[in-house]
């Protein structure tokens, strides 16, 4: 996630970034840039890849789950459904929706993609705002009933999941093992999360790393923003955000290599043009050349590294990612 601060990230950690050249990467005119901290030999280091800013996705799919349980109530709910509002109402025309609620379970509003502007379209809108906030949220059985359902009627484009809600799974917990099958599925299948966080609590750290893991965005309500240390977006403006951002296109999931380097993880996430996507190594070398292969493009990617005691961070983050595949890596790119 991408915060209007210099920290950009969903645990609020110093970000690194990094412009790459050529190919589906950023071009850049300058050497690219690097993090790094040396301890006891080792520099530990983070690049940033990010893709072409011209880049459009097209006319899309888009899969939207609504939070309908007991914390959706109020005002929460108001806001979610003026995001679902301004959402819908800024997509092109092209694109196709699929409307579902979900609290212990997911219940299908409108269950087949069709036009936005279809009259189911504004019909799912008025049943789920009649429906009763109930139960807990149960987001494991919900991403995997997804991503196992989502070809159905699907066309061969892009395609999202667009989550509004609190991001708390409180009916089922998802360990490191269960969240790395579901975002390894959803990279297969080139499906992007995006979401807005509100209510009464938020868990940005799960609805984080299914954004970054797959190439998607995740924004937070105002009051959470708030709370977190953040600045919040309004429902309006988070809906505008989304139907834009789902439009920007995701170079599918690819994996770097460097003969001196050991990654935290050489599986690389989904590659946006607004917002950059880390790989995070260690080496003993003075500088590493890696190369990137994404989107069946490979490419040579020479990293400077200039270890500052400032950069000390990135040993903790990658002690901690190599215990979940970097699952926990939290940097989502700098400002």
């Amino acid at each position: 996630m991408r915060f209007p601060r210099k920290v950009s990230s969903w645990l609020g950690l110093v970000t690194v970034s990094c412009s790459l050249s050529g190919g589906l990467l950023a071009a850049a005119d300058t050497a690219p840039r690097s993090w790094s901290y040396t301890h006891d030999g080792v520099t530990y280091f983070a690049v940033g890849l990010q893709g072409e800013a011209a880049a459009s996705a097209g006319s899309v799919d888009h899969w939207i789950v609504v939070d309908t349980s007991a914390s959706q109530t109020g005002e929460y709910r108001t806001r979610t459904l003026e995001t679902l509002k301004a959402f819908l109402a800024k997509l092109p025309s092209g694109d196709r929706v699929r409307i579902s609620a979900v609290d212990a379970q997911l219940s299908a509003i409108v269950g087949d993609y069709v036009a936005v502007n279809d009259p189911a379209v504004q019909a799912g809108v008025s049943q789920l705002a009649k429906r009763i906030p109930l139960g807990a949220s149960n987001l494991s059985v919900t991403l995997r009933e997804m991503l196992n359902d989502s070809d159905r009627g699907a066309k061969s484009g892009a395609r999202t999941i667009v989550y509004l809600g609190d991001g708390i799974s409180a009916a089922q917990s998802l360990d490191a093992e269960e969240l790395q099958s579901i975002v390894s599925d959803a990279r297969e299948q080139n499906i992007a999360v995006y979401g807005f966080l509100v209510g009464p609590r938020v868990d940005l750290q799960l609805s984080g790393i299914l954004a970054l893991q797959t190439g998607g965005m995740i924004h937070l309500d105002a009051d959470s923003g708030s709370e977190l240390g953040f600045e919040g977006v309004s429902p309006a403006g988070a809906g505008a955000l989304l139907a834009h951002e789902t439009h920007v296109a995701v170079q599918p999931a690819g994996k770097v290599s460097g003969g001196s380097v050991r990654f935290v993880d050489q599986n690389v996430p989904p590659v946006r043009s607004d917002r950059e996507t880390i790989v995070m190594g260690t080496t003993e070398a003075k500088n590493v050349a890696l190369e990137v292969q994404q989107g069946g493009v490979e490419q040579q990617v020479a990293v400077e590294l200039a270890p500052a005691d400032e950069n000390a961070f990135l040993k903790t983050v990658w002690e901690r990612g190599q215990k979940d595949q970097g699952l926990s890596i939290p940097f989502a790119g700098a400002e």
